[in-house]
């Protein structure tokens, strides 16, 4: 029984982006309308500014871009909205090492660096890239169920970022387990402690695109606030469904049948509840922080968010795409002075894929994080930590209420014995009570910086992938048409995916505007878990198949590199590009009962990687082109395989800005329209055009 009927209508829609443009005639009237901006904040978007950047998530302290001693990139809002991102997986295919894949409108499939569709011939191999962890503030928004990121789900949009940092490669050392491949750390903006502050963004044009972003508050120097929200909606311009066993696309969800008897199955109703849509998502949340005399710093956020999508996500027997419903709470409180840091957080909600039986769930995490970096001596840092996460799911398939929780202890090291080297190491170790296990992480760089222009860097990394509900208590039996049982169970003992990985990187800056980057990598997972037949025949009830999650003899290596290049052209104008090259072998694949054999992996993509090109022509016009391409791959899954064409997505947008506060914009993606499927047989992606209306103050 589906826990909620499909939501928000177009006319719902219509009447919250009318709601905002209420609030219009007061922006209209707010002070200083009429000034253009400073020459000092029209060239913050100078490729040296950028490049100078200060981040935090390398090491947990600010330090500029350049001197950070892993792989790490950075995208301010600035960029982002420059580009015309109007989704995460666009702005982050704005970034190098980023492997990206939009399944629906605004719905993508991302990933670091590589290991897409590993292990291959699976049952269930598409649900959300497991490999990567995404933070919002430090807070993490992983799911535990299967494993991966909702990007849908998350309680905030572009208009709230300040920055997003990607760490490539492997960092549970110092963030904890599920950062196999890396870390992608959304950061927000804080509010502005300079009296009230307003922003809203409006966003129409195909595919029924609907679009509303604002943000308000006020702040001083003691106290600030801030509220900021989201309505987006986007339809499906392809609206055809893949049907599994027809091997080819049909116009409605009705034309999809079993492949076991040819007929249409009742669930399709509830399945497909609205067949045009691609997204409807709403959030909204509120903070409040304050700064003490001696700079203690408290910071409460709370927020809600409610999405309704069609996505690839679970292996349905009619077609890889499904509905899938998500609405969830949560509360954030975080404190900082004198070198201590806590947080804690807490975050509950229901899961849904609609017309799936027992495909639904409810879920509450509650993590805690205290860390204390301690000075030893002007060139030596050492950041220990602990922390608590407690995850309790509860739904049918996982046989009620199920709890996995965990506690950790850490230690990093920076240690600066000259002004050349640089030497961090960090260790982690993760408690578990289901596995009863304890898992250790590790992380060693090595940097040598022989003058302001070159940085080198040899890293290794061991990292982790936590214990997941559905393969620890999944618990089902399900009867085909034939009259075929099919028994599946979870297991509490499954060792842990983990990886190991080397990387050789090279910074150079010739000059304050150029900059080149290059990073060579090898990474070898093991101990991935998947269904393993263990008893196929005849029974008292008839034939019975006896399924079990189990660790798979799979040993997946891949060899990558990632080179990046930005220079500046004057003032007003720079050139990014960067290029990935992976190639993957999977040692002891096996599928189904065949032996097992070495492969090479056709799942990710060889080659990936993009162009931006950023010009302000003077102070009220500004151009942006960006390209993001990859080449043709195949994914498969346990029945069929999908062959994704090579692509290039080009992108242009016009911006023209009139006064400081306020820009009309025209944004067009995928400019050559070339409109194929990105991902395992779902919607072909043609060119969308957008009109975009902005006030800011």
């Amino acid at each position: 029984m589906s826990l909620r009927q499909p939501r928000a209508t177009r006319a719902f829609c219509r009447a919250r982006i009318g709601l905002c443009w209420l609030l219009f005639p007061l922006l209209w009237g707010a002070p200083g309308f009429a000034q253009l901006e400073t020459e000092e904040e029209w060239t913050e978007l100078s490729l040296e500014y950028l490049l100078e950047l200060r981040i935090v998530s390398a090491s947990k302290q600010p330090e500029v871009m350049f001197e950070s001693p892993v792989a790490i990139s950075a995208i301010t809002a600035e960029e982002i909205e420059s580009a015309g991102a109007t989704s995460w997986g666009e702005a982050l295919r704005l970034l190098p090492g980023m492997m990206v894949r939009e399944q629906t409108p605004g719905n993508f499939d991302i990933h670091v660096r590589g290991f897409d569709n590993v292990p291959p011939d699976q049952f269930m191999y598409y649900l959300a890239n497991t490999l990567t962890l995404v933070m919002i503030d430090n807070r993490i928004v992983y799911n535990y169920f299967a494993g991966g990121t909702f990007w849908e789900t998350l309680p905030v949009s572009l208009a709230q970022v300040a920055r997003i940092e990607v760490v490539r490669g492997p960092a549970s050392a110092l963030y904890g387990p599920n950062a196999v491949a890396g870390v992608i750390h959304i950061i927000t903006k804080e509010p502005s402690r300079d009296g009230f502050f307003t922003d809203v963004h409006l966003t129409g044009g195909e595919d029924r695109t609907q679009m509303v972003d604002f943000r308000l508050g006020h702040g001083d120097v003691a106290w600030a606030w801030y509220v900021a929200g989201k309505s987006h909606r986007r339809d499906r311009d392809f609206t055809d469904y893949f049907s599994n066993a027809l091997s080819t696309y049909v116009a409605t969800p009705d034309d999809l049948v079993h492949p076991e008897n040819f007929e249409t199955p009742p669930e399709n109703a509830v399945r497909f509840p609205d067949p045009d849509n691609a997204q409807d998502n709403w959030a909204l949340t509120a903070g409040v922080s304050y700064v003490t005399e001696n700079d203690w710093r408290w910071q409460l956020t709370a927020g809600r968010q409610d999405s309704d999508v069609q996505i690839t996500y679970f292996q349905s027997p009619v077609s890889p795409l499904n509905a899938f419903f998500s609405d969830s709470n949560f509360v954030d409180l975080t404190v900082k002075g004198n070198d201590l840091s806590i947080q804690l957080s807490w975050l509950d909600g229901d899961q849904e894929a609609p017309g799936v039986n027992g495909w639904a769930w409810a879920f509450t995490t509650l993590d805690l994080t205290v860390e204390y970096e301690h000075t030893i001596s002007d060139r030596w840092k050492v950041r220990p930590g602990v922390s608590y996460r407690d995850a309790e799911y509860d739904g049918s398939f996982i046989s009620g209420n199920q709890t996995i929780t965990t506690q950790a202890a850490y230690l990093r090291s920076d240690w600066r014995p000259s002004d050349r080297w640089r030497l961090v190491a960090a260790l982690r170790g993760d408690r578990y009570d289901t596995p009863d296990a304890t898992e250790l992480s590790g992380q060693g760089a090595l940097n040598y910086m022989p003058d302001e222009r070159h940085h080198w860097r040899l890293i290794y990394g061991t990292a982790h992938r936590t214990p997941f509900f559905l393969d620890t208590y999944f618990s089902d039996v399900m009867v085909n048409p034939s009259g075929a049982t099919f028994l599946l169970t979870g297991n509490t003992e499954l060792e842990l995916l983990s990886t190991d990985s080397v990387e050789v990187g090279y910074r150079f800056k010739p000059r304050e505007d150029r900059q080149f980057e290059m990073e060579v990598y090898y990474a070898r997972n093991k101990d991935y878990a998947g269904n393993t037949i263990i008893f196929r025949g005849e029974t008292e009830d008839g034939f019975l198949l006896r399924g079990q999650h189990q660790n798979l003899p799979a040993d997946p290596r891949l060899v990558g590199a990632t080179l990046s290049y930005s220079h500046g052209l004057g003032k007003h104008a720079y050139l990014r590009s960067f290029l990935s090259w992976t190639d993957t072998e999977i040692i002891n694949h096996r599928r189904l009962s065949e032996p097992e054999r070495d492969v090479d992996h056709i799942g990710t993509p060889e080659f990936f990687g993009g162009l931006v090109y950023d010009v302000h022509l003077n102070r009220r016009w500004h151009l942006n082109g960006n390209l993001f391409a990859f080449d043709g791959h195949t994914q498969t899954n346990l029945t069929r395989a999908s062959d994704i064409p090579t692509k290039w997505t080009l992108n242009g947008k016009v911006r023209y800005k009139p006064f400081n506060h306020i820009s009309f914009a025209l944004n067009v993606r995928n400019l050559l329209d070339r409109d194929t499927h990105e991902f395992y047989w779902s919607d072909e992606i043609g060119r969308r055009i957008f009109f975009e209306f902005q006030v800011r103050y």
